[in-house]
């Protein structure tokens, strides 16, 4: 089934085949996610914090372990604010230091030429402040798993996407399936603020 469009053709007698993959990668995404939920990335625009670094260094090992091709670096404050002027506000005066984007390209049939791709699955790797933590009846960053849910900052906003995205590539590579064009996850930084992580993914 499917067109020359398609990102990955798969006839409807694989389907079984995925289902089983994904449900063979389940519980270790769910490992990995409690792992990544463990590791704070609160944006320091947002509250005093060490920023998203550890995190994405978790992400691109993750990544890299995919065979994904792995993409890291810092925005240029400078130059967004030259594009963006109406983002000026929002940024630090030190810029994106220690806070990179990571970008993962997916293998492919059609190899990637780092400029464009099929499909992008993009999520951010920056928290909010846990607010009070009294309000928590665990720590924000103990992933807790109770009744099949992980509790924890950044779970849902956005870490689990995330992990969902890596979960896929990770079910693929089980059932054997390469995909036919290029597809990259994009993990950017300071969606909590001003949207730079992503402005400089475009």
């Amino acid at each position: 089934m499917g067109s020359g469009n398609d990102l990955v053709r798969v006839p409807p007698a694989d389907t079984d085949i995925i289902r089983r993959a994904v449900a063979g990668v389940i519980d270790e995404t769910v490992e990995r996610l409690r792992a990544g939920v463990r590791i704070a990335s609160v944006n320091p625009s947002v509250e005093d914090g060490g920023g998203e670094g550890a995190f994405q260094q978790l992400v691109a090992a993750e990544l890299e372990g995919l065979g994904c091709r792995v993409e890291s670096w810092e925005p240029d404050a400078g130059a967004l604010a030259g594009w963006q002027p109406e983002i000026r506000g929002a940024l630090r005066p030190e810029g994106f230091r220690g806070r990179p984007n990571v970008i993962g390209w997916i293998p492919s049939s059609d190899p990637p030429d780092g400029l464009r791709a099929a499909v992008i699955l993009n999520s951010h790797a920056d928290t909010v402040g846990p607010g009070e933590t009294t309000s928590w009846n665990h720590s924000p960053l103990s992933a807790h798993l109770e009744d099949g849910n992980i509790l924890g900052l950044g779970v849902a906003d956005a870490k689990g996407s995330l992990f969902t995205f890596i979960g896929a590539v990770r079910a693929l590579r089980h059932a054997g399936i390469r995909l036919q064009r290029s597809a990259m996850i994009q993990s950017v930084v300071d969606e909590e603020w001003g949207g730079a992580g992503a402005l400089e993914c475009l």
